[in-house]
């Protein structure tokens, strides 16, 4: 009984033994391919070969299936062309598409059993690695289509293998390395899109014979080298995207020669030398973007021919040259984009004629001479750019008759005479930008009337007289910039109802009389700027519920009073600059709640008092100006908690007292309190950290100590 047991005990262990080895001796024999998981059986399927389930299953397997988006079907049937995304077609998989279905890990190379697919569609997955080479033994594939996913590595040369291919679209990825030239044998593609990837190199010459080719896209890439003059064989190419690479060399006269070509985008890379004038006889072209590149030379007359052009981008590169007249013959044109080049001449009166017209762009060039009033005939025109330039005259009263009209900027040429009142009648404008000119005299009135205006800017002129209390009827105003003007009178009381105004310049001005409390009722206001006038009066404080406020400059003019408490209101204050004006009384120990606050200027004054220990409060400031004010007494060791503080200017206070051991802990770059009684503490670590200030002006005792003090 004892050896009948004995041998059924060791019976039971050989089997499991050979049982347990069974697997890894079958993993062992298919060594290097992914495995069918155990959970479903192909030998149970009928409709498609046990290979074609197989790749689906490991596709299935290795990208995460339990976790797709949809994934119907998906092994639990035994009906594959039922499953979704799955097409079949005569017994065989013939198309697969999965696309945005959350797929993530590598693709499988099981897909190269596919032998019957014509279309593979995976874009924007997760899916990583490379492209399995298989894929290139397809060759009844019609589209391939893996854009937006993560894949790496080169681009396999068996993709070139696909006779019947037709779109290939693999933007979006990582790839690198260079566009394989055996792409040339793809003698039915149509759609070629490589673009957002890291591909290097050239563009191959061999792209030039996809005679069925419509759409090249190889943007934003790092590619080298020349443009193939060979693409200009490409006689069925509508689209042609190289742009966002670092592509060199001239642009080749041979592309003149894309008849059916509608869109040509070659910007932001480096190509040098004139545009060719065949590119007059693109006539199909709607689109041609050849911004930021180093071209030089003449604009051609020839682009005159391009009937159907809508958007011309020529902007940053070293283009010169007068501005050609044909360009009035642009019937189809919207936008025209010149800017920053070194185009000189004048404006051509006939451009008035380009009736689609809505963008002109023309500024940072060298024009010269008067706008033409004829611009006025530009009825679709939105927005009309002729910035730092050379421009001079007076700006066209014509112009109001602009219907669409919404951005007019003229900024930094030599413009003068008067701000034509009419141009207040244009229904639509937003933006009016007429800074760095020499216009003169006043700012009408009839400025108050913009419908529609967000944007105004003075700045820079020669304009007088006072500003019109009708600006505050501009409800929609988010900008004002008057600076550098010589405007008298007061700022209107008006500018309270500007509720929606943000921005508010009038620097350097006669400017005069108090500052209307009715600021305070500008809820959105952030910057506030009146330095260089002749303000006076109190600093009203309803200031202090202009709670938006970030920068409040009222530098040197002539206001008086004490410093409203008020101002601690305003939280989110970064700069508040009052030096150089008759202000009395103490500082407010309310500043102190000012924790945003970075610069604080209230040096040239007449204040009196002592320095408030709560401005240690001001956890970000880093300059601090009290200088030439009467303050008395010691400084306050809180300024030590300032760590950020760069500057202390503390000269021309009767200041007295030692300065506190506390200041060692600051990392100052500027430090002036000459002309004061303030003395150094007899402290070694003190004297040393404060000789080791780059710029130090102390006060007349401490020139006496020995730099470095007995411990």
């Amino acid at each position: 009984m004892k050896r009948l047991f004995v041998t059924c005990f060791l019976l039971s262990f050989l089997i499991l033994l050979i049982a347990s080895r069974t697997p890894a001796t079958t993993a062992f024999a298919d060594e290097g391919r992914p495995q069918t998981p155990a959970t479903f059986d192909c030998g149970n399927v009928t409709q498609i070969p046990r290979p074609e389930c197989e790749a689906l299953v490991i596709l299935y397997d290795q990208t995460d299936g339990p976790n797709w988006r949809y994934h119907n079907g998906w092994l639990a049937t035994n009906t594959p062309c039922q499953w979704r995304g799955v097409t079949c077609a005569s017994g065989h998989v013939t198309y697969l598409s999965l696309y945005y279905n959350q797929l993530e890990g590598p693709l499988p190379s099981a897909l190269g059993d596919l032998s019957q697919l014509l279309g593979l569609d995976l874009r924007f997955n997760a899916l990583s690695g490379p492209i399995p080479p298989e894929l290139g033994a397809l060759d009844q594939m019609r589209f391939l289509k893996l854009t937006g996913n993560q894949l790496t590595g080169p681009m396999p040369d068996s993709l070139g293998q696909l006779p019947l291919l037709e779109d290939m679209w693999l933007g979006g990825n990582q790839l690198e390395g260079p566009i394989p030239a055996s792409l040339g044998n793809l003698s039915h593609l149509q759609r070629l899109w490589l673009s957002g990837n890291q591909l290097t190199g050239p563009i191959p010459s061999e792209l030039g014979s996809l005679a069925q080719l419509q759409e090249l896209n190889l943007a934003n890439s790092q590619l080298t080298g020349p443009i193939p003059a060979a693409l200009g064989n490409l006689s069925e190419l509508k689209e042609l995207n190289l742009a966002r690479n670092q592509l060199s060399g001239p642009l080749p006269a041979a592309l003149g020669q894309l008849g059916k070509l509608v869109e040509m985008d070659l910007s932001e890379n480096q190509l040098t030398g004139p545009i060719p004038a065949s590119f007059g006889d693109l006539q199909a072209l709607e689109s041609l973007d050849l911004a930021k590149n180093q071209l030089n030379g003449a604009l051609p007359e020839s682009m005159g021919r391009l009937a159907r052009l809508e958007k011309l981008d020529l902007e940053h590169n070293q283009l010169e040259g007068p501005l050609p007249a044909s360009f009035s013959d642009l019937d189809q044109l919207e936008y025209l984009y010149l800017s920053h080049n070194q185009i000189t001449g004048s404006i051509p009166a006939s451009w008035g004629g380009m009736a689609k017209l809505k963008g002109m762009y023309l500024s940072s060039n060298q024009l010269s001479g008067s706008i033409p009033p004829e611009l006025d005939g530009l009825d679709k025109l939105e927005s009309l750019n002729l910035s730092d330039n050379q421009l001079s005259g007076a700006i066209p009263a014509r112009l109001a008759n602009l219907p669409k009209l919404e951005q007019l900027a003229l900024p930094d040429n030599q413009l003068s005479g008067a701000l034509p009142p009419g141009l207040a009648n244009t229904p639509k404008l937003k933006g009016l930008t007429l800074s760095g000119n020499q216009l003169s005299g006043t700012i009408p009135p009839e400025f108050g009337n913009f419908a529609q205006l967000t944007h105004l800017a003075l700045t820079g002129n020669q304009l007088e007289g006072n500003i019109p209390a009708a600006l505050g009827n501009l409800k929609s105003l988010q900008t004002l910039y008057l600076s550098e003007n010589q405007l008298t009178g007061g700022i209107p009381a008006t500018f309270g109802q500007l509720d929606n105004l943000v921005f508010f310049y009038v620097n350097d001005n006669q400017l005069d009389g108090s500052i209307p409390p009715e600021m305070g009722d500008m809820e959105r206001l952030v910057f506030f700027q009146a330095m260089r006038n002749q303000l006076s009066g109190p600093i009203p404080p309803e200031l202090g519920d202009a709670t938006q406020l970030v920068s409040l400059m009222l530098m040197d003019n002539h206001l008086s009073g004490p410093i409203p408490p008020q101002l601690g209101q305003l939280n989110r204050l970064t700069t508040l600059w009052l030096y150089g004006n008759q202000l009395s009384g103490t500082i407010p120990p309310e500043l102190g709640s000012l924790t945003k606050l970075q610069n604080l200027g209230l040096g040239d004054n007449q204040l009196t008092g002592s320095i408030p220990p709560e401005l240690g409060g001001m956890t970000d400031l880093e300059w601090l100006s009290l200088y030439k004010n009467q303050l008395t007494g010691p400084v306050p060791p809180e300024l030590g908690n300032l760590s950020k503080l760069r500057g202390i200017f503390l000269f021309g206070n009767p200041l007295s007292g030692c300065l506190p051991l506390s200041l060692t802990n600051l990392h100052l770059e500027r430090f002036f309190f000459e002309d004061t009684d303030l003395c150094v503490p007899a402290d070694a670590d003190f004297l040393n950290w404060l000789v080791g200030i780059q710029h130090l002006r102390p006060a007349d005792l401490v020139l006496r100590l020995p730099l470095v003090l007995a411990p």
